[in-house]
């Protein structure tokens, strides 16, 4: 099972205190999918087993903004997903 970190790691690209240089392109095709719902991992573990907080946090945004979600925080997603009838964390299997 794969787990989300707590905060974004040193180096993520998205959010951390010295970000991974990554390419325009890159940047806006990790984008595109995070918006869409698919999980980004994080690239600083080594076992593919956590989920960006950077990327999530970018889904938390967008998800409130188009009225998803009540608040940008994992807790308002897993309520939406329990309204919804899913099971909050099983979407994390399907990356």
């Amino acid at each position: 099972m794969q787990r989300i970190n707590k905060q974004p790691c040193r180096t993520c690209p998205f959010a951390g205190d010295e970000p991974l240089d990554i390419t325009e392109g890159a940047r806006q095709e990790i984008v595109s999918y995070v918006i869409a719902g698919t999980n980004h991992l994080c690239h600083s573990d080594e076992s593919n087993q956590t989920v960006c907080r950077g990327g999530r946090d970018i889904y938390l945004r967008v998800a409130t903004m188009i009225g998803a979600i009540k608040a940008p925080t994992d807790e308002a997603l897993a309520e939406a997903m329990k309204e919804a009838g899913l099971i909050p964390g099983l979407h994390i299997n399907n990356c």
